[in-house]
């Protein structure tokens, strides 16, 4: 069985256990993969089109970052905890732990 993506792959992340990766493309999906068989776990279709994802550091949580926002998600029941919005727009992102709490820290880096 092969493993085919549609379009260019934009982000990859592997969750602190090593058992699972999310990988967000050009297909606006974001896979969820078993890295122990080999395989796709699930597939969620995005509403919009991802930059990255990340785990935080304890693998409960994962961030996906869009253009114009940022969505945290629990992993134990999939839902989204929050999201963050910006007109302005974003282009990277960084979970930081700061004492015990979960931040996502967002910047934009500008140039004349």
């Amino acid at each position: 069985r092969r493993l085919i993506c549609r379009g260019s792959v934009y982000s990859i992340c592997i969750h602190p256990s090593n058992k699972v990766a999310l990988s967000v493309g050009a297909d606006n999906k974001l896979i969820m993969w078993n890295l122990i068989k080999g395989c796709k776990s699930t597939t969620r279709k995005l509403t919009d089109k991802p930059i990255k994802i990340l785990f935080n550091a304890d693998g409960s949580r994962y961030a996906i970052l869009y253009y114009s926002s940022v969505k945290v998600y629990n992993i134990s029941d999939g839902q989204e905890a929050f999201a963050i919005e910006n007109r302005a727009g974003f282009n990277d992102m960084v979970f930081m732990e700061v004492i015990g709490t979960g931040w996502v820290i967002m910047g934009r880096i500008r140039t004349w």
